[in-house]
């Protein structure tokens, strides 16, 4: 075999060669705008499908921004790769290479036979995809920022207006089972979640438990501190589900009155694990949970007993309903179930069950 023979022989092997990879990947390309399209729309039917949980849908929404954006990096890539190929083509045998470019003319050929069209065309709809997807998660993202904050700024604009109406119901009106327990009970270690004008804080202050109020609202801490300047009561601007201002101090009684209706869905199983750490061994989390309507400018969630029994249950602790009764501040269509919570096994010493 002569040289020409051989030299014939291997640019005929690597034009085979070339022209497979030309049409796998072209194959690929083509293949491109399914994945996106199964991608994306596998993640947005996920968002649609959890609209409680807003943080699974900013998750699945930067999937989406982060698979479209990918897809559109290596659409470029293959594109790059192919043009390579096409040069090497036109190069090694010029009379088998089909340009196919039009006349450039927008009433002729060309405004759509350029060599690039197919890809800028698969571009700007990955394009759109991930725009659409960037819009949607900044919308959920000020929507769930807006809605941890609306019940703040509900209290914050209505502290004085909604003081009176507060600190005209007693602590044993509210809660009679805790105030039995209580009243003549030996000193012990309390945090008040939500502790609102204090009314609570205070009266368990002056039974001489050592109290740690929370409040998120700063114009209701305000007035707490105003309306009961307390020294020994210790007060604290935090919320749930963080309380990174408590520390890791652990307490006998924890009590959310009125506030579990607050915390949205996606927050609540990280809440009941962080007052699950700050709960005692044989302590006790108490909780009164609103049965009724919701309400949007408070920024108020539906909450039962059979969730946070299955959310307490995840952290090992176990709940029992205490009593239930009506609004204490007649309002109609609404109820208030009082909840005792302890660790599995445990049985607390201030508050009995209801059989």
């Amino acid at each position: 075999m002569n040289q020409e023979q051989i030299e014939h022989d291997l640019f005929l092997a690597a034009f085979n060669q070339n022209a497979e990879h030309f049409r796998s990947l072209n194959t690929l390309m083509w293949q491109v705008p399914l994945i996106a399209m199964t991608l994306t729309g596998g993640l947005w039917y996920g968002v649609s499908t959890s609209p409680s949980s807003k943080v699974i849908q900013i998750c699945l929404l930067g999937l989406a921004i982060i698979g479209n954006f990918g897809l559109f990096v290596a659409l470029s890539r293959i594109r790059f790769i192919m043009g390579c190929y096409l040069e090497w083509f036109e190069k090694s045998y010029p009379r088998g290479y089909i340009k196919a470019e039009g006349n450039g003319k927008i009433r002729g050929d060309g405004l759509f036979s350029g060599r690039k069209i197919v890809q800028r065309v698969f571009q700007c709809v990955l394009g759109a995809a991930a725009a659409l997807s960037l819009v949607l998660l900044v919308m959920t993202g000020l929507e769930m920022y807006s809605t941890n904050s609306r019940s703040i700024n509900y209290y914050d604009k209505r502290a004085e207006d909604l003081a009176d109406a507060y600190e005209a119901i007693s602590f044993q009106q509210a809660h009679p089972e805790l105030y039995r327990a209580l009243v003549n009970l030996a000193p012990i270690d309390v945090l008040d979640i939500g502790a609102g004008t204090g009314r609570d804080a205070a009266w368990m202050d002056q039974q001489g438990h050592k109290v740690v109020a929370v409040e998120p609202s700063g114009s209701m801490l305000q007035l707490a501190r105003t309306l009961h300047p307390s020294a020994s009561i210790a007060w604290f601007q935090d919320k749930l589900p963080k309380l990174a201002d408590v520390a890791d101090r652990k307490f006998d009684l924890i009590i959310l009155s009125a506030v579990w209706m607050h915390l949205p869905t996606a927050e609540r199983g990280d809440a009941i694990r962080r007052l699950s750490q700050l709960l005692k061994d044989d302590g006790l989390l108490y909780l009164t949970l609103r049965l009724g309507p919701s309400d949007d400018e408070r920024g108020l969630y539906a909450v039962s007993f059979d969730e946070l029994q299955q959310a307490a249950g995840k952290e090992g602790l176990a709940v029992s309903a205490i009593s239930e009764a009506p609004d204490l501040l007649s309002r109609s269509g609404i109820r208030w179930q009082r909840v005792a919570v302890v660790r599995i096994g445990q049985q607390s010493k201030l508050v009995e069950p209801k059989q």
